[in-house]
């Protein structure tokens, strides 16, 4: 399917052109691609951020959100945290994050879940062209999305959704070569003017927002397309889409714009 490239013109001359922006913003609004979370859920696991999640859900999904930790030698891997998480995959508690080599040799060694380094991520959405990985780096983002640009190389932002945290984090994600940003709200702690003010300096792609900030009806006061994040079922999707929402994070719901088999993007 072809992706919505969305940019909005700088707002901030006058009251009536804001209001012009978002009116037409809302007018505008389409059904985004839905983004498999964390890869999407395989034989009833959620976060399981593994490339067997990502092969079993690509002919459902375009898109794939995968959280990154760091090891403790500096490598980003595909896990969503070193604690709990780490715990339920792996069977062994974790104090601190161990090295790469110590990661893969985990990974090896698992009779199913094959949780990705960087090296077998790039080398999945090379042999996957067609698919877009979304970004959860959740700590030390901006070095993050700048050590995937380098393992990824040239053409990182036709295939890579940088999502950032901050609206300071929006320039070097630009820099890093990311294309196409989302601005996920779970972790901004401003206001909905706050809000508003900073999307006037960026072009995104859309905003990501917690259920309970869409649930107060602020997906319709943004003049900007929307994610939901985590959303499971039919009823709550046509709940969040008459909010305003356009698109969600989900485990478990195909993409109905994705046709099963369909190869062609």
């Amino acid at each position: 399917m072809k992706w919505p490239l969305l940019r909005w013109v700088p707002w901030g001359l006058t009251g009536a052109l804001y209001a012009l922006t978002m009116v037409a913003a809302a007018s505008e609004r389409q059904t985004l691609p839905f983004i498999a979370h964390a890869g999407g859920g395989y034989q009833n696991w959620q976060y399981t951020n593994t490339l067997q999640a990502l092969d079993f859900n690509r002919d459902y999904f375009d898109a794939f959100e995968i959280d990154f930790e760091w090891t403790s030698d500096g490598h980003l891997v595909c896990l969503h945290d070193w604690k709990t998480n780490a715990e339920w995959i792996f069977g062994q508690r974790f104090e601190a994050p161990v090295s790469l080599v110590e990661f893969e040799a985990l990974v090896e060694s698992h009779p199913v879940a094959q949780n990705c380094t960087l090296t077998t991520l790039v080398q999945w959405l090379q042999e996957n062209p067609e698919k877009r990985l979304v970004t959860d780096i959740k700590t030390d983002n901006v070095a993050g999305l700048r050590q995937l640009a380098s393992a990824y190389g040239e053409g990182v932002g036709k295939q890579v959704i940088a999502q950032i945290y901050q609206p300071s984090e929006y320039g070097a994600a630009r820099a890093a070569g990311f294309e196409t940003i989302i601005w996920t709200l779970y972790r901004y702690p401003g206001e909905e003017a706050d809000i508003l003010r900073e999307l006037e300096g960026m072009s995104l792609f859309a905003v990501t927002m917690p259920r309970h900030l869409a649930l107060q009806g602020l997906a319709k006061r943004l003049p900007v397309n929307v994610y939901v994040h985590t959303v499971n079922t039919q009823r709550e999707w046509a709940m969040f889409q008459a909010l305003g929402v356009s698109g969600l994070y989900t485990d478990w719901l195909p993409d109905p714009n994705v046709e099963v088999g369909d190869e062609s993007g």
